[in-house]
């Protein structure tokens, strides 16, 4: 697609996957240069809160923020946050 270079993509992943970092980090060594960046957050267990897929995808919003804003510079007010499964398709 022609506006991958304006696209960051941040996986959340679980910290009770024990294959969270190496598929995340193949994932990143294989598409880190189609886009306009690539990161991964690993969601640690917290004690009292509910394992599942809003709290890493809440994990995973604030990490990728954080990461646009201080490391890439974002303004803040210019950051649009999207999620979505692996079986989702982008209309081109």
């Amino acid at each position: 697609q022609t506006i991958a270079g304006n696209l960051v993509v941040c996986m959340g992943m679980e910290a009770r996957d024990p294959n969270a970092a190496s598929v995340a980090e193949q994932l990143q060594s294989e598409y880190k240069d189609r886009l306009g960046g690539f990161c991964f957050s690993i969601h640690p267990i917290v004690t009292g809160e509910v394992p599942g897929k809003s709290s890493n995808e809440n994990w995973a919003a604030r990490c990728v923020t954080k990461h646009m804003v201080e490391y890439l510079r974002v303004n803040p007010d210019c950051v649009v946050i999207t999620t979505c499964d692996a079986d989702t398709f982008f209309h081109p």
